[in-house]
């Protein structure tokens, strides 16, 4: 799957956690170092597989919308 945007230091350590979690573990899921995609192992279910995926890329991310959110009000 690839990312919108090349992942920041913050974005890998936690999506790396988030991808060790029991709910996501069996995806297998790991961040290219290189570039801005990641690879998983579908369970079969794909729908389900994508959802787990959802919500680890939110809260992956949620460091970052929050940095850019208090970056643009100080501005």
């Amino acid at each position: 799957m690839w990312l919108s945007d090349q992942p920041s230091d913050t974005f890998r350590r936690r999506f790396h956690e988030f991808a060790q979690s029991d709910e996501a573990r069996p995806l297998r899921l790991s961040l290219e170092k290189n570039a801005a995609t990641f690879i998983f192992v579908s369970s079969g279910d794909l729908k389900a597989d994508l959802q787990i995926i959802d919500l680890l890329l939110k809260e992956a991310s949620r460091d970052i919308s929050v940095r850019r959110a208090t970056d643009e009000e100080g501005r």
